[in-house]
């Protein structure tokens, strides 16, 4: 029976659309904890399942950590979870934490000249919540942009409509500018600066402002990517310890790809079907001087059944032609990803994600991976 006592949350935002829930387990004999997430404390949100380890259930002090994707940047998230024995039918007490997801990187900011010793500055519109705030500061004299338009070496952080165009004056004339902006979340985290953006003030005989254009990359740091027509699984039906090339078609029909294997009876065989699924993604809109700092597959549980001793891990594709292709699949290539998923964690609806390896992804265009299972 469980001892009903409340699990210990903290709360962290990884990005500005994901937080992870740290649980300290204070209790024994729970199946799983409940999670739930709103933001305005109201908890109106689906509950999202999390099975309790069978080698930590029965023991206190395990720590176990939930992930929720696809959130908003810079929004407070209230979490609340509880530990729940299923037999008989008991529930600890709940406790509860709160945080704010990141905020999206700025874009660069627009400059222009206004005379040989100010430029003014504004920001550009992003994704961020209108209560975001932000600091200007100006790289090339070292300090940030304060309210009355001089520089100062503490930062000044307001709305982009508080910001409007301020003027940065006491400038050198015939100088280039550079500035760049930082954003801050509601909790005092700071993204990373933007993109640089120059200007240059009028040198003693100039009266016309002289702005230099630069190229700006895309704001925020976060870039989605949705899977295409050229996704689908092909399965191998050889023995386990064969190497061959897979001769089979694939099935690139489905909306769903298959992951799996199908045993004999109650055991693993030699002999059985292993199912691996394929997709693509185009990085061709990444710009060619963007740095990657992370890369996630987020995928939505159709069904399952069978087995769960079993981990799902992500691959590249080696060799791939305009379509899928049989010859893609290659026992031999193995499942290398820095992250892996558990089938025994996952709960069908629910979304589950696995960590992609940065040097997988070139910025080129077309990429493509594989998912696949292997033994625990």
């Amino acid at each position: 029976m469980l001892e009903t006592k409340a699990p210990t949350l903290t709360s962290q935002a990884d990005n500005p659309i994901q937080l992870t829930v740290n649980t300290l387990d204070n209790s024994t004999n729970e199946d799983d904890f409940h999670y739930s997430l709103s933001t305005d404390g109201g908890f109106n949100y689906t509950e999202n399942l999390f099975p309790a380890f069978s080698d930590t259930k029965n023991t206190t002090g395990s720590f176990y950590y939930k992930t929720f994707d696809n959130l908003l940047p810079n929004t407070q998230y209230f979490i609340k979870a509880y530990a729940h024995d299923h037999d008989p039918d008991v529930k600890s007490p709940y406790a509860q934490t709160s945080t704010h997801t990141l905020a999206i990187r700025p874009s660069a900011p627009s400059v222009s000249t206004v005379s040989k010793t100010a430029i003014n500055v504004s920001l550009n519109s992003d994704l961020n919540p209108a209560y975001t705030k932000y600091a200007i500061y100006n790289v090339t004299a070292d300090g940030y942009v304060q309210d009355d338009g001089t520089l100062g070496a503490t930062p000044v952080y307001k709305t982009i409509s508080d910001w409007s165009t301020i003027t940065n004056t006491g400038l050198e004339s015939d100088t280039n500018y550079a500035y760049k902006v930082v954003a801050q979340n509601e909790d005092g985290i700071l993204t990373n600066f933007s993109e640089q953006a120059i200007a240059k003030t009028n040198n003693e005989s100039s009266s016309s402002p002289v702005t230099e254009e630069v190229e700006k990359m895309p704001y925020g740091n976060i870039v989605n990517f949705y899977g295409g027509t050229e996704d689908g699984h092909i399965f191998y039906d050889y023995s386990y310890s064969n190497s061959s090339p897979n001769t089979k078609t694939p099935d690139d029909s489905s909306s769903y790809i298959k992951l799996g294997h199908r045993n004999s009876g109650s055991v693993w065989t030699l002999t059985r079907d292993i199912y691996r699924g394929y997709f693509t993604f185009d990085t061709s809109a990444i710009p060619a001087d963007a740095v990657i700092t992370g890369a996630t597959i987020n995928f939505k549980i159709n069904s399952k059944s069978g087995d769960s001793d079993i981990e799902v891990r992500y691959a590249d594709q080696p060799s791939w032609g305009p379509t899928l292709d049989a010859s893609d699949y290659d026992k031999q290539y193995p499942f290398v990803s820095e992250d892996k998923l558990n089938t025994a964690n996952i709960t069908v609806g629910n979304y589950s994600s696995i960590k992609i390896p940065l040097s997988s992804i070139s910025k080129s265009g077309r990429n493509a991976g594989r998912l696949g299972i292997v033994r625990l």
